[in-house]
C-alpha cells in the first residue's frame, strides 16, 4: 500500500467515525470493559510519553474544579494510604524549599492549630520534647533567654506555682539557696562598711 492509499484510508476512517460516533463510542466502551488491564497499560504508557500534556491537563482541571479535585485526592489517599505517603515523601525530598515555604505559611495562618498539635505531641513524646528543647536552647541561647523572660512576664501565677512545687519537692535545696542568698546579702552589706575604721581610736 502506497502512502497515498494509506492517507485515503485514514481519511475514510475519520469520516466514518464522525458519521457513526455513537457506534464508535459504544464499541470502545465495550472493549474497555472487556480489557481493563490493556486499558490501564495503554494509559500508563501514554501518560509516560506525554507527561507534560498530562500535567498541564491536570493543572487546568484543578483550576476549573478545585473542590472536585480535592475530593478526588481525598478519596485516592483513603484508598491508597501507602502510595499516598510514598508519593508525599518523594515530593518533599525533591522540593525541600517549597515544603519549608508551605510550612511557614501554614503555621503563620494557623497558630492555634500549631500550638494544639505541639501540645499534643509534647504530651505523647515528653522525653523527645525535652531533648528538642534542650538542643534548641543550646543553639539559640539569646532567643531562649528572651522567650523565657517573656513567658515569665506573661505567666506570673504559673511561675509562682512552679516555684512552690519545686520548693516542696526540693526542700533541702530550697533552704540551701535561701541561706546562700541571705549570706550573700550579709556579705554585701558588710562590704559597704569601712571595716578598717571599726574599733580605731582617735590618735592625738
Amino acid at each position: 500500500m502506497t502512502e497515498e492509499q494509506r492517507e485515503r484510508k485514514r481519511e475514510y476512517q475519520r469520516k466514518w467515525r464522525a458519521a457513526n460516533l455513537e457506534k464508535v463510542n459504544e464499541k470502545e466502551r465495550k472493549w474497555r470493559a472487556e480489557n481493563p488491564e490493556k486499558v490501564r497499560e495503554y494509559q500508563r504508557k501514554w501518560m509516560a510519553e506525554n507527561l507534560e500534556k498530562v500535567n498541564e491537563q491536570q493543572r487546568k482541571q484543578r483550576a476549573e474544579n478545585p473542590e472536585k479535585a480535592r475530593e478526588y485526592q481525598r478519596k485516592w489517599r483513603a484508598e491508597n494510604p501507602e502510595k499516598a505517603r510514598e508519593k508525599q515523601r518523594k515530593w518533599w525530598a525533591e522540593n525541600p524549599e517549597k515544603v519549608r515555604e508551605y510550612q511557614r505559611k501554614w503555621r503563620a495562618e494557623n497558630p492555634e492549630k500549631v500550638r494544639e498539635y505541639q501540645r499534643k505531641w509534647n504530651a505523647e513524646n515528653p522525653e523527645k520534647a525535652r531533648e528538642n528543647q534542650r538542643k534548641w536552647n543550646a543553639e539559640n541561647p539569646e532567643k531562649a533567654r528572651e522567650n523565657q523572660r517573656k513567658w515569665r512576664a506573661e505567666n506570673p501565677e504559673k511561675v509562682r506555682e512552679y516555684q512552690r512545687k519545686w520548693n516542696a519537692e526540693n526542700l533541702k535545696k530550697a533552704n540551701e539557696q535561701r541561706l546562700q542568698s541571705q549570706l550573700g546579702l550579709q556579705v554585701k552589706t558588710l562590704g559597704c562598711l569601712n571595716i578598717g575604721d571599726v574599733g580605731d581610736e582617735e590618735k592625738p
